[in-house]
């Protein structure tokens, strides 16, 4: 397993309790989210963290409280909130996961060299000489591209304004093609690290609502007090009638 997030650490436990021999292989050291046995040491921590966790607990101290409010943060300069993200969406497992990976060997501050098929084995070469292994699982994260969506047909994706990848979100997480949203990682760029959870969706459910509600009657008051006439105004302000 390549990788030192929840991903990569909580599948490896979970093919650990299956029977699978399994090994950790990461280019840092594995930042737990809470390290309990730190807790002696380092009380004081454990207490100010305790008082000012969050309901999502998204981010470090004091940015898990923005990260609460993703409406303010669509507001912020773009570059505040790219650095927003790097800080609260590092690699950090859970602290829970910890007993479910004894027996599980972790390979720290290692690097992939590169890979090769040799028969029915995948080999890493490491800094350290190399390794065969039956198969290699990447949970590594992934780099949100809007332009490699298949998903979308061609032209429509070049409709889609985009900052590095990620589509240019409006009020309502509505794109610069009117009526198509985007959710999840995908508005992360524009309303925050709150919006990679299953936390996030609340918020992106109401404010999608609330900006359908306001177009749709937007629509039905320009009905009522602009209804299709029989006529159209020519550039010189002339009223040509059919």
């Amino acid at each position: 397993m390549v990788g030192r997030g929840q991903s990569a650490c909580e599948s490896a436990a979970l093919l650990h309790e299956t029977g699978s021999e399994v090994e950790i292989i990461c280019r840092g050291e594995i930042n737990w989210a809470v390290d309990s046995d730190n807790h002696r040491r380092r009380d004081w921590h454990a207490r100010i963290s305790n008082l000012s966790r969050t309901p999502a607990a998204v981010g470090p101290v004091p940015l898990n409280a923005l990260n609460e409010m993703p409406d303010i943060e669509h507001r912020m300069p773009k570059r505040a909130l790219s650095w927003i993200n790097r800080c609260s969406l590092r690699p950090t497992p859970a602290s829970w996961l910890k007993p479910r990976l004894v027996g599980v060997g972790i390979e720290q501050s290692r690097q992939i060299l590169g890979a090769t098929v040799k028969g029915t084995q995948v080999v890493l070469q490491l800094e350290r000489g190399s390794r065969a292994y039956d198969h290699v699982f990447l949970a590594t994260g992934y780099k949100i591209d809007i332009s490699k969506f298949k998903l979308l047909a061609a032209d429509l994706r070049h409709k889609i304004a985009c900052a590095d990848g990620s589509p240019v979100l409006g009020e309502g997480f509505e794109s610069t093609v009117p009526a198509l949203h985007f959710v999840g990682p995908s508005s992360v760029a524009s309303y925050g690290p709150l919006m990679r959870f299953i936390a996030g969706t609340g918020y992106a459910a109401r404010s999608i609502t609330q900006i359908h509600l306001v177009q749709t009657a937007r629509a039905r008051l320009e009905r009522l007090y602009w209804p299709q006439s029989d006529f159209v105004v020519n550039p010189s302000e002339e009223i040509l009638r059919p």
